[in-house]
């Protein structure tokens, strides 16, 4: 999660916004995968945000495949809070 997050503050999402939302999506993939061992609701609600933060580049009139990963990715992710 560190070095994704130092990642982020390189890859802005002014400068860099494919960058950026990819390791916003790996960086809720990887809450979502430690939700399953520890702090459930706050990593999976962590994870959420991260998705949330892709979408702002991944619309679906610009990447659609990107958008609709993203959106299964939510979807995992609450599928798994709402468990």
């Amino acid at each position: 999660i560190e070095a994704y997050e130092r990642a982020v503050s390189i890859y802005s999402i002014d400068q860099y916004p494919i960058n950026y939302s990819n390791i916003q999506n790996q960086i809720g993939l990887i809450y979502k995968d430690i939700a399953i061992t520890k702090n459930r609701d706050t990593n999976l609600k962590k994870a959420l945000d991260a998705h949330e933060e892709a979408l702002k580049i991944f619309t679906i009139e610009k990447y659609p495949i990107e958008y609709a990963l993203t959106q299964n990715y939510i979807a995992v992710s609450l599928g798994f809070l709402y468990k």
